[in-house]
């Protein structure tokens, strides 16, 4: 193991008033969260201890019920030892009395074994802002085996070099920036840590770079910079094992709770998410754990294997198998691109020989253009934006009462779906099969029935787009911006994209993939499985009633409010595959001019898969 520091935030053994976040509070009142009720009689024992002689008492007689007598210990009197054993020990067939069941401790090895995940990118974007390194090679663990490694290092979190090691499955931005703060401390040099015994080096809530990681963490919460000074040299920090390894470091950082108090897995929407949500959700989001963002919508992750995960998969494998994509030769939106990042002197020199390469696309010897490829699916994460979700469903709601009238018999349908006339990429209306439709919640009122000819997916569908990490969080708080749609012209001749402004969406995941590269080498075909993964977004989109867009009709001046009344979208059908259908692109191509049409429900982790 390097001779790294392993950074963890506050746990059992350390008290509340060594927390930084709880001096700020004062006497404010804990807020009690649900927990397990399945609390075994050995652990009451130890909490009764631990509140009547403080956390040194109970850590030291832990430590003395996990010692086993022996000749040469150093205790005479093993009878009194067997005493104290007593008040800890777990009774079991044959156990002897002079047995202890010792749970083997989760080292920081063990806990960072599993690939993990990055960090999220509005932290990498703003650490890499502030701090003179990249982030983007930061692992975060949070499945089982990390958490418990945290509660054994008597942790909420810690860091050893550039792996975070999580007691939950969530953490606040605060403690994100205090641990990845630590990083860029290790990676100055050694810091503080006194040997825990089992040659790990644990630092405590007091020494100068919690201090400051805790400070650090507070700044950047809340917008600020921090404070890059690092204290003097580390000290407790020198001691190594007996066979001569480097030892492990435990760099622990103050939060405001131990784990016995940290908040358990909940499923289902939270009610104050729930209820702000509105008349109508997605079924499956009723199946997630979701975590509060801090900046006005929730996250979930989707479990692997989940129906809405399936879903997702069938649709990026349909969309190479039926719509593959190779993008043109030399693409000058592509190289102006490599050549702008080339005069950045801040790229890694792993980058540039990525865009170097890349400028010699089309010339002998040089790399062929990127291509679409299967999508190797690492992370599917799930946005819930009250304020988004209810624009959305409203304008949902809103066309397909468009499309229905009372007549004698009840509902009629008044018009057909023109979304229907769409030639899908993938064969079919991209609805995920099904997997998330939505319903109407308990307590409003239903609509009446619709009539069959307008099913409740009617002008819906899910679509991709591929814009930049940092892009797609300030999607995820204000919804997409038509308006930004950049104008290549001048205001008196504006220029915009090939259906005018807007924002572009598409049917399949192919050509989205030709242009967002690894986020590490920024190689568009690096299918290095240590590389963090990319990102594309899968939005819900109500397509409503499209004008179809052709060959010979030039809307490259079109701004974002120019529409043919009636219609909701412009749609250009694939010339590749609709080549009678005179499309002014050569792939499916849609164009949402109104942001509430448009939902950021979904965004996908995905990994180049090996050819």
């Amino acid at each position: 193991m390097p001779d790294w520091p392993v950074t963890t935030t506050e746990g059992t053994l350390v008290r509340a008033e060594d927390s930084g976040k709880a001096k700020e509070r004062g006497s404010e009142p804990a807020r009690h969260r649900p927990r397990s009720s399945q609390v075994s009689e050995r652990e009451a024992r130890v909490l009764s201890l631990q509140r009547l002689a403080g956390n040194a008492a109970v850590s030291r007689a832990i430590d003395e019920a996990r010692h086993q007598h022996g000749p040469g210990c150093g205790h005479a009197d093993t009878s009194v030892q067997r005493s104290a054993d007593s008040e800890l020990h777990e009774h079991g067939p044959g156990c002897g009395h002079g047995e202890t069941t010792v749970q083997r401790r989760v080292s920081p090895g063990d806990a960072i074994a599993s690939p993990g995940k990055p960090l999220p990118s509005r932290i990498v974007e703003r650490m890499e802002q502030e701090y003179p390194m990249k982030f983007g090679h930061v692992r975060l663990h949070d499945n089982p085996v990390a958490q418990r490694s945290a509660a054994d290092h008597g942790a909420l979190a810690y860091t050893t070099g550039s792996h975070i090691v999580s007691g939950r499955s969530s953490l606040d931005d605060e403690t994100l920036y205090h641990e990845a703060g630590h990083v860029w401390q290790q990676a100055m040099g050694k810091v503080a840590g006194t040997d825990d015994g089992t040659g790990t080096k644990v630092s405590s809530p007091g020494d100068p770079f919690e201090v400051k990681a805790t400070e650090n963490g507070r700044r950047m919460a809340r917008g600020e910079s921090p404070d890059l000074a690092l204290p003097g040299s580390a000290t407790g920090g020198g001691v190594q094992r007996a066979v001569g390894a480097p030892a492990e470091h435990v760099q622990r950082a103050p939060a405001n709770a131990a784990p016995q108090t940290a908040p358990q897995p909940q499923i289902g929407l939270p009610p104050d998410l729930n209820a702000a949500l509105g008349r109508e959700i997605p079924d499956y989001w009723n199946d997630l754990q979701w975590a509060d963002s801090g900046q006005g919508y929730h996250t979930a992750t989707l479990p692997r294997g989940h129906r809405v995960w399936n879903a997702i998969e069938d649709y990026a494998r349909l969309s190479q198998e039926r719509a593959p994509v190779t993008a043109p030769k030399g693409e000058a939106t592509r190289m102006a691109a490599s050549q702008s990042r080339l005069a950045d002197p801040a790229i890694t020199d792993e980058q540039r020989t990525s865009h170097t390469r890349r400028l010699q696309e089309g010339k002998p010897g040089g790399p062929p253009p990127p291509s679409s490829a299967r999508m190797d699916i690492v992370e599917i994460v799930v946005c819930a934006n009250p304020t988004l979700w209810q624009k959305y469903t409203t304008n949902r709601q809103m066309f397909h009462q468009s499309m229905i009238t009372h007549g004698k018999q009840g509902l009629e349908a008044s018009g057909r779906d023109r979304s229907d006339r769409i030639p899908w990429a993938t064969g079919t209306r991209p609805d995920l099969g099904g997997a998330a439709s939505t319903s109407v919640q308990p307590g409003y009122q239903r609509p009446d029935q619709l009539p069959p000819s307008v099913p409740q997916g009617a002008g819906e569908a899910f679509f991709w787009h591929g814009t930049g990490t940092h892009i797609m969080d300030l999607i995820d708080k204000g919804g997409p911006a038509p308006e930004m749609g950049t104008n290549k012209g001048t205001a008196d001749k504006p220029r915009y994209g090939v259906l005018g402004q807007g924002t572009y969406v598409a049917d399949n995941a192919s050509k989205a993939q030709t242009y967002f590269a690894c986020p590490q080498c920024e190689d568009p075909e690096c299918v290095d499985a240590t590389h963090p993964p990319r990102q594309l977004m899968l939005m819900r989109g109500l397509i409503g009633s499209p004008e179809f867009a052709h060959l010979g009709q030039n809307r490259r001046a079109e701004d974002h409010k120019t529409l043919k009344d009636g219609r909701t979208s412009l749609v250009s059908p694939g010339l590749k595959k609709n080549p009678a259908r005179l499309g002014a692109t050569g792939t499916n191509e849609f164009l949402i001019k109104d942001k509430s049409l448009l939902y950021p429900e979904i965004r996908v982790h995905y990994r180049r898969a090996a050819p």
